[in-house]
């Protein structure tokens, strides 16, 4: 089987990790009632070898986000927005290229953004990262280097209280920035004005 697309309905309990295995490329199982933790979900990530999208969106995953997370070799997509995630964000571990988008909205991510800028951190190929409507707090990191690729950054709805980085205007694809609803501060800088489409900060 190379899709497998559940999404809406009445899906509960854990996944079984054979299900994961026998299906090559697309899994979506949004919108239903499956629970766990991602670490019983997976024990083993990569056990997928071919899998570019998985959907868990709008469902009772609880638990942290284990640093593996992006380590599907084939992995393009990966939504677990709108979950009962918690902790803080891990590091971005994962050395394959493909990895492009990250959606984390609508959990209870907690703690700072150092991830992002870590010197350790992967996360070169991420076009789409959002992690708005959580509890992340402290400054947006200043050098956001490996995220040139970026195209879209969504943080709406946190506790971010700092400047707005000059460095974001330097990304040379990003396009969407959602900072609302944070408490920044300062003056938005002009390149950054200059050279996204779309531009939110307010509150």
């Amino acid at each position: 089987m190379s899709v497998l697309r559940l999404a809406h309905n009445q899906v509960s309990g854990n996944v079984d990790l054979w299900l994961l295995q026998a299906v090559s490329s697309e899994v979506d199982l949004s919108h239903n009632l499956v629970s766990g933790t991602l670490p019983h979900l997976y024990p083993e990530w990569r056990s997928f070898p071919t899998l570019t999208y998985l959907n868990i969106a709008s469902n009772l995953l609880s638990g942290t986000l284990p640093c593996n997370v992006t380590q599907l070799p084939a992995l393009t997509h990966l939504d677990l927005s709108g979950n009962k995630l918690k902790g803080s964000l891990p590091a971005f571990c994962s050395n394959q290229p493909r990895f492009a988008t990250l959606l984390l909205s609508s959990n209870s991510f907690s703690g700072s953004l150092s991830s992002l800028s870590s010197s350790s951190s992967s996360a070169f190929s991420l076009r789409s990262l959002d992690i708005s409507r959580n509890q992340l707090s402290g400054s947006l990191p200043s050098s956001p280097s490996r995220l040139t690729a970026l195209h879209s950054f969504l943080a709406a709805h946190n506790h971010i209280s700092s400047s707005i980085p000059a460095m974001l205007a330097f990304l040379k694809h990003l396009q969407v920035v959602d900072l609302s609803w944070s408490r920044l501060s300062g003056v938005i800088p002009s390149l950054l004005r200059a050279t996204t489409s779309s531009l939110q900060i307010s509150a």
